[in-house]
Formats: C-alpha cells, structure tokens, sequence
C-alpha cells in the first residue's frame, strides 16, 4: 500500500470570476474531479475550499469523498486569507493524526488557484503558512486564473513564492496536468521522485 497522498485545493469562485471564464473553469475542474472519482485512489485526501459569501466554505474535506459540483458557484466574496489560515489548520491536524497512528504520507501537495482578488488582507494566513512549511515538507503550487495586477492587499501571498499564470482559457490543459500527476504521485511508490518539469508547463501557464 502506497503512503497517503494528501491534496488542499483553495479555489476562486469570486465575483472576479464571471460568465464564460468561469463557466469553463468549472467545466474543466468538475471533470478533473469526475476522473478523480472514477479513479477512486484509495490513498488520496483531497479538501477543497472556495468562497461562500462573507467567509469560505469547505466544499469536501479530507474526512469525505463526496462533492457537490453545484456547491461551486460565481460571484461570491473573497476572502482568501480566512481561506489559506482554514486550509493550514486542517492540514495541520490531518497531519498530527497520521503522525500519531504512524501512518505514511506523501509530501502534500497545497494549491492556490485565485484571481489574486481578496476583500481581507492575507497576513494571517500568509503566517500560519510559512509556519507550517518551515515545520513540514510541502509542495506548495499557486496560480493565477487571469492576467490581472496583483493588488497590494494580495502581495505578501506573491511573496512566499511567485505566481504562476494560466492562460486564458487554458483551465482543462491545468487540471489534465494536475489530475495525471495527482495520479501518478499516488501510485507511485514513496522512494520513486515524481518531478515536475518545466516543460509540463508549456502552452497553458507562464512561470
């Protein structure tokens, strides 16, 4: 049995994201997540957290396997710091309870897909973040869902490690990407690298 492969998705479904940008974002993750489940990889946690209103919503937690795509619509507000510091505390406890029952993991794998667009400012959760990594291995991947400035209130994000852009329309080239190497970590014995290679990139982000 491979070690556990554990997943934090914080995703954008802000007012930022409206009409055709956001309808085929969600198309392409909802068959990112379709796969996933079709897959059904045993070892694999996945927590997915995204606006809701005046706070974020968990829409699927390590504790279930089961989402909702409806769960995930437009025109919400951002609050990506309250988003980031939620995400780090369930992480966090997630790994404290593999810890104390000796249970393999993975390095997890924590991403960032947003439109840099956030009501709060991220210090908060910028913090915990950096605590958290300082203490534990962590492939940490954010990512931009347009070309948009980052705004000032969203710098100390930028700061823990560049953005990566996705182009526009370019949604269903990333998730096919995330999902196969998603796939390919979590079949794929612990001693055996799985490496990301810059060419993995080509045609839908800008390093």
């Amino acid at each position: 049995m491979n070690p556990r492969l554990v997943i934090t998705l914080i995703v954008d479904n802000s007012a930022a994201m409206q009409g055709d940008r956001f309808t085929s974002f969600k198309a392409a993750f909802d068959n990112c997540l379709a796969k996933i489940k079709q897959a059904d990889p045993t070892n694999l946690d996945l927590e997915i957290i995204a606006y809701d209103e005046f706070s974020p919503k968990v829409l699927m937690s390590y504790k279930t396997k089961e989402f909702n795509c409806d769960e995930l619509q437009p025109y919400k507000m951002p609050f990506l710091g309250k988003a980031i510091s939620i995400a780090i505390k369930d992480l966090s406890q997630l790994n404290e309870k593999y810890g104390e029952k000796e249970i393999p993991i993975y390095k997890p794998w924590f991403f960032i897909l947003t439109d840099a667009y956030s009501f709060d400012d991220v210090d908060e959760g910028v913090n915990a973040m950096k605590k958290y990594f300082a203490e534990n291995k962590v492939l940490y991947m954010p990512f931009l869902l347009s070309q948009r400035k980052i705004p000032q209130n969203v710098e100390p994000l930028a700061k823990v490690k560049s953005f990566m852009r996705i182009k526009d329309n370019a949604y269903e080239e990333f998730f096919e990407w995330f999902y196969n190497m998603a796939y390919k970590r979590a079949t794929t014995p612990k001693e055996t690298p799985v490496k990301f290679d810059r060419a993995d990139f080509e045609g839908w982000a800008i390093l």
